[in-house]
């Protein structure tokens, strides 16, 4: 069974158009703008220092404003920025010791390419203002981070594991040994330049993302969490 994250991983523009229920565009407001740029900044700096040590970026989204958005659109507006590392020195330096002897004996090739796989790369999310936030996979597993109401990881048979934190006003629909979801009622209109929610997601192994949850600078000088409309909560540091 595979893990699926049901919360929206958007690295760079904030809306689908194809999903444009008037079937057309408006170009963005000057406080539009503004505001996206001021939030995908605030996401971008929450991140600094993340990067474990002798590791690589692989991706960064952008900070960079949408061109439009979706005609008559007037709900709370959903932004995201994701960053990727890499270890490419250990994984090559790992695949390095197959040889034309383990090649040909599957259980030590396996054994050497998850090896080189294991605790060599990381995928971090932050989004706003999705409906959503949720987690399926084998043995969905709640966690205990002090200063979050919400927060769950399951590791799928790929072996790769996510953690997924929910900051904000959720409430849990669904619990089961295999799926945690939780939604968020957004308004529909009159808060369209405002954070109602946060969801983090984290891809890395179990030891790395504790490890990157201490990082992350969810705002305890009110950098991030403080752009939440009416919102108290904050992350731990």
């Amino acid at each position: 069974m595979r893990v699926t994250v049901l919360i929206l991983t958007l690295a760079g523009a904030s809306v689908l158009h194809a999903d444009c229920t008037s079937g057309s565009t408006r170009p963005a407001t000057p406080a539009e703008t503004t505001f996206e740029i001021k939030v995908k900044t605030a996401f971008q700096n929450a991140l600094e220092g993340t990067m474990p040590p002798g590791w690589q970026v692989r991706l960064r989204g952008p900070v960079k404003a949408s061109a439009s958005y979706c005609t008559g659109e007037e709900h709370p507006i959903q932004l995201g920025y994701h960053v990727e590392y890499e270890n490419m020195v250990k994984e090559r330096q790992t695949i390095s010791r197959i040889t034309a002897k383990t090649a040909s004996d599957p259980a030590e090739l396996k054994k050497i390419t998850d090896e080189a796989s294991y605790d060599t790369a990381v995928k971090i999310t932050i989004a706003a203002n999705n409906p959503v936030c949720a987690l399926n996979g084998p043995l969905v597993q709640k966690l205990d981070v002090p200063g979050v109401k919400l927060a769950m990881r399951a590791t799928g048979e790929n072996r790769i594991t996510t953690t997924v934190v929910c900051l904000g006003n959720w409430q849990v629909a669904k619990t089961t040994p295999t799926a945690l979801q939780a939604r968020s009622d957004l308004p529909a209109k009159g808060a369209r330049l405002t954070i109602q929610n946060l969801t983090l997601q984290i891809q890395a192994e179990p030891a790395r993302a504790d490890q990157l949850l201490k990082l992350i600078n969810m705002g305890t000088d009110g950098t991030l969490t403080s752009l939440m409309w009416g919102q108290t909560e904050r992350f731990p540091h």
